[in-house]
């Protein structure tokens, strides 16, 4: 059961790393052809990936209740700050939070890029995450 689980786990990271890649994609292709705003399916796709990382996260512990540990503690931190990373961007999405507190301060929200670099952001975390989990380091 557990090595079904960590195998469950182990596909989920690499589907989450290839998942913010593609949405690293979509930002970087917005940002070059100069669109004002990315579309709303492309936060509905962050959540998408957030929701699988979710699962991921429930698996990973379980997998530690149950005695496995990853190969290095920094595997831990890496999930955390994927998990606060994908808050970030939930509040960076139209009619989030920080979206309205830039426009209360009459401050422009650059879509594209925004995304651009939050994709990145999200994506090295994951892959950085998968890393120490997959392979130690």
């Amino acid at each position: 059961m557990m090595a079904d689980m960590n195998a469950l786990h182990e596909f989920l990271a690499i589907a989450i790393v290839a998942g913010y890649f593609a949405a690293m994609l979509w930002g970087v292709g917005a940002w070059l052809l100069r669109r004002p705003r990315v579309a709303v399916a492309f936060w509905w796709y962050l959540r998408s990936v957030a929701a699988l990382l979710a699962v991921q996260g429930a698996f990973g512990a379980a997998l530690y209740a149950s005695g496995l540990r990853p190969p290095t503690p920094l595997h831990l931190m890496y999930g955390l700050i994927l998990f606060a990373g994908a808050g970030l961007a939930e509040s960076l999405r139209p009619g989030g939070r920080l979206r309205r507190s830039y426009a209360a301060a009459d401050r422009p929200l650059h879509d594209a890029r925004t995304a651009a670099f939050l994709g990145f952001a999200l994506w090295a975390v994951a892959l950085r995450a998968a890393m120490t989990g997959l392979w130690g380091f």
